[in-house]
C-alpha cells in the first residue's frame, strides 16, 4: 500500500475510533443496538466481510455470537454458539495475547482447530481476533473475518483491531452503569411512591376514625329526635349516618386495616343474590348481564368484601358508559393469559364505555384520584386494597373509546365438605 492509501486508511480508522468513543447508551438494553453499530462501523472501516461480538457464556464452556455484521446484505445476525473446550489452543490464546493474527486462519497453529467447526462453513479464510477484557479477565472475543482471499493483516490493522476489543469493554460497562442507575431511580421513585401512600393510609384512617366518633354522635341524635316526635327528620338522619358509615369504611379500606377472618365466599351465588340490587345500581338506563362460566367457584374472601369489591366496580362502570350502554359481569376460571396460578377464580366486569387512556390506567388505583367532578377517588382505591388482602390482584384494560375491563383474580378456596 502506497503512502496515499495509508493515509487513507489512517484516516479511516481514527475516524471510526472517533465514532464509536461517541456512542452512549439511553438503557442497558441498548447495549446490543450499541454493539450493532460498533461492529458495522468497524467491517467499513477495516474493509472486512464480517465482524462479530462473541462473549463466553456457561463457565466458560460456550462462545455464544451476540452480535455480527455481514457486509455481503448489510445484515445483523446473532446465536451461533460454539463449545469452546473444542478450540483448546485457540481459547489459550485468546486469553495470553493482545490479538490473535492469522491470515490463513486454516493453517495457522492458533486458529487451524475452528476450521471445520467455523471457518469453512462461513467460507471464513483470514482472521483478527481481539479479546475483551473486563477486570483483568476475558469475557469474549471481537472477530474480523475475511472470506474467500487471505488477508496480511498490518499492524495499524492489528492495533485498531485491539481498541476495538477495549471499546466494546467500555460499552459494556457503559451499559451495566447505565442499567444501574435506571434501577436506582426505580428505587426511588418506588419509596417515594410508597411513602406518599403510607401518609395518605395514615391520614385515612385518622378521619376514618373521626368520622365514626362524629357518625355516633349523629346516631345518638337521630333517636331523640325520632322520640320528639320527628320521624322523617330521624329517617334522613340515619340515612346520612349509613352513608357517612360506608365512606369510613372506604376510608378504612385505603388505610390498610387489618383484614377480617377471610371466610369463603361461593362466588356465582353472591353475584345472583345481588344481582337485583347491582342492577338497581347500575340504573335503567344501563343494562347489567351476569355471565357465568365456573358456577361452583369458591374464594377466599368474605362476602361482605366481595359484595363491596363488585359494588364499586359496577358503580365505576355505570359511569364510564352512557345512555343505553352495557355492563357484563363475569364468573370464570383463570387462563393462562391471566398470568396467575391456575386454582384462582377470575370475576371481570366489562364495560363498553368512554375507556381510559394509559396515564389513567396508571393512575387508577390510587387513593382520591378521579377523573369524575363529584368523585372522591376512594372507591377503586378501596377495591384495591380489599383484594390484595384477600392475596388476589386486579388489573384493567382499557383504551379510549373501547371500553374497559377490570380482570379480579381471587384465591380459589377448596368445595365445602358434603358439597360438590
Amino acid at each position: 500500500m502506497g503512502n496515499e492509501g495509508a493515509i487513507i486508511k489512517r484516516a479511516a480508522f481514527e475516524t471510526a475510533r472517533l465514532k464509536l468513543a461517541r456512542v452512549r447508551l439511553e438503557s442497558g438494553r441498548a447495549v446490543n443496538q450499541g454493539l450493532a453499530l460498533v461492529t458495522q462501523t468497524v467491517a467499513d472501516a477495516l474493509d472486512v466481510d464480517r465482524v462479530g461480538v462473541w462473549f463466553l457464556e456457561d463457565q466458560d464452556r460456550t462462545l455464544s455470537c451476540r452480535e455480527q455484521f455481514i457486509r455481503s446484505g448489510r445484515r445483523h445476525v446473532s446465536g451461533t454458539v460454539l463449545r469452546s473446550r473444542e478450540f483448546p489452543t485457540y481459547m489459550r490464546a485468546l486469553r495470553e495475547r493482545r490479538a490473535i493474527v492469522a491470515d490463513d486462519a486454516e493453517r495457522h497453529p492458533l486458529t487451524g482447530e475452528l476450521t471445520e467447526a467455523y471457518l469453512r462453513p462461513n467460507r471464513v479464510v483470514s482472521l483478527l481476533d481481539a479479546p475483551i477484557i473486563r477486570q483483568g479477565r476475558v469475557i469474549g472475543v471481537v472477530c474480523h473475518e475475511r472470506e474467500e482471499t487471505i488477508r496480511p493483516w498490518t499492524e495499524r490493522e492489528i492495533d485498531f483491531a485491539g481498541s476495538v476489543g477495549d471499546l466494546v469493554a467500555l460499552l459494556l460497562e457503559q451499559g451495566e452503569r447505565v442499567e444501574l442507575e435506571a434501577a436506582l431511580k426505580l428505587q426511588a421513585e418506588e419509596r417515594a411512591e410508597r411513602q406518599k401512600l403510607d401518609a395518605l393510609a395514615l391520614l385515612a384512617c385518622s378521619v376514618a376514625h373521626d368520622l365514626n366518633n362524629v357518625l355516633s354522635v349523629l346516631l345518638v341524635a337521630s333517636s331523640e329526635v325520632e322520640e320528639g316526635g320527628l320521624p322523617e327528620v330521624a329517617q334522613s338522619i340515619s340515612a346520612a349516618v349509613a352513608a357517612g358509615r360506608h365512606l369510613a369504611e372506604q376510608l378504612s379500606d385505603v388505610g390498610g386495616r387489618p383484614m377480617k377472618q377471610l371466610g369463603t365466599t361461593q362466588v356465582a351465588s353472591l353475584l345472583q343474590r345481588q344481582l337485583g340490587a347491582l342492577r338497581s345500581l347500575a340504573t335503567a338506563r344501563v343494562k347489567l348481564h351476569l355471565t357465568v362460566h365456573d358456577g361452583d367457584a369458591r374464594a377466599q374472601i368474605s362476602e361482605g368484601s366481595l359484595e363491596r369489591i363488585m359494588f364499586n366496580l359496577v358503580a365505576n362502570a355505570r359511569d364510564a358508559v352512557g345512555e343505553g350502554g352495557h355492563v357484563e359481569i363475569v364468573v370464570r376460571a383463570a387462563e393462562p393469559e391471566d398470568e396467575v396460578a391456575p386454582d384462582f377464580v377470575v370475576l371481570e366486569v366489562i364495560d363498553d364505555g368512554c375507556g381510559m387512556d394509559a396515564r389513567t390506567r396508571s393512575h387508577l388505583f390510587e387513593p382520591y384520584f378521579t377523573t369524575k367532578a363529584q368523585g372522591h377517588g376512594l372507591g377503586l382505591a378501596a377495591v384495591y386494597g380489599l383484594v390484595k388482602r384477600a392475596g388476589g390482584s386486579i388489573d384493567v384494560a382499557s383504551a379510549p373509546g373501547q371500553g374497559s375491563t377490570f380482570r379480579v383474580a381471587l384465591r380459589r378456596a377448596p368445595a365445602a365438605q358434603g358439597k360438590p
